[in-house]
């Protein structure tokens, strides 16, 4: 489905009405917008009235709780009004279908901005685990080059995999907020859900596939390449000795009583 086209065209009758509903539903938007811009004001003075130690200053302390029971009532209100334009856009939303274009394209957004931000948690990862690995290369001298590949595919395997599976839930998590504002009924909201969720599965799967196999491939050229490699500088060496104010092997400090 996060692939496909939508099953349910949208016709020009039920285009009309979801215009008419977002007209009706344009004053309800104007006081929402009032009332969250409320709410932000009253945030900002109750933020402006939290001085340093506040709580043991009791003037303060005062001020602080009165601008959190403003803070409250405008909260409160907001809320209100908010539900009220969230209901009016959902049954203007409901005109055009849960499957139809735009509902299915919503759903593709919101599948795609958690899999980039899972994208993005693994790149991160991978940047920093990258710097901290080759700082301990740099001064682990018993590890050679194909060893430090191979732990630094597996690092960035791992992070991916991390990343992507929780991109899948902070899609199904946010999904049934999306789905409710199309006021679609109990069995085509629990069928879209559980489409949305396989076809996110898969398509997860799929890049972890190719994020795996392009691992293992890396993993055995390397092997071949640099297999029968050590590190420069890494090579055993001989145990040095001092004798007669020299280094060298094979000689042995001589031992007295």
């Amino acid at each position: 489905m996060l692939l496909a086209p939508s099953p349910v065209a949208i016709t020009p009758e039920k285009e009309a009405a979801y215009d008419r509903g977002v007209k009706a539903a344009a004053n309800d938007a104007n006081l929402c917008q009032l009332g969250e811009s409320k709410l932000w004001e009253a945030q900002m003075e109750e933020y402006d009235a939290k001085v340093w130690f506040w709580w043991f200053r009791p003037d303060h302390r005062a001020r602080v709780r009165q601008r959190q029971a403003v803070t409250a009532v405008a909260q409160a209100e907001a809320r209100r009004v908010c539900l009220v334009y969230e209901g009016k856009m959902a049954e203007a939303r409901g005109h055009l279908g849960l499957w139809s274009d735009m509902g299915v394209q919503e759903s593709r957004g919101l599948f795609w901005k958690s899999f980039e931000q899972g994208k993005v948690f693994a790149k991160r990862q991978s940047f920093w685990d990258t710097l901290i690995h080759g700082l301990e290369y740099g001064f682990n001298r018993d590890e050679n080059l194909l060893g430090f590949l191979l732990r630094w595919l597996f690092n960035v395997s791992v992070n991916f995999t991390l990343g992507l599976l929780g991109s899948i839930f902070v899609f199904l998590w946010q999904l049934p907020r999306l789905i409710m504002s199309f006021n679609p009924s109990l069995l085509s909201a629990a069928t879209f859900f559980v489409v949305a969720a396989v076809s996110a599965v898969s398509l997860v799967a799929s890049a972890l596939g190719l994020i795996y196999a392009g691992a293992v491939g890396v993993a055995v050229a390397a092997a071949k390449g640099l297999g029968p490699t050590v590190r420069i500088g890494a090579a055993p060496r001989r145990p040095m000795h001092i004798r007669g104010g020299r280094f060298g092997p094979g000689f042995h400090r001589a031992h007295y009583d």
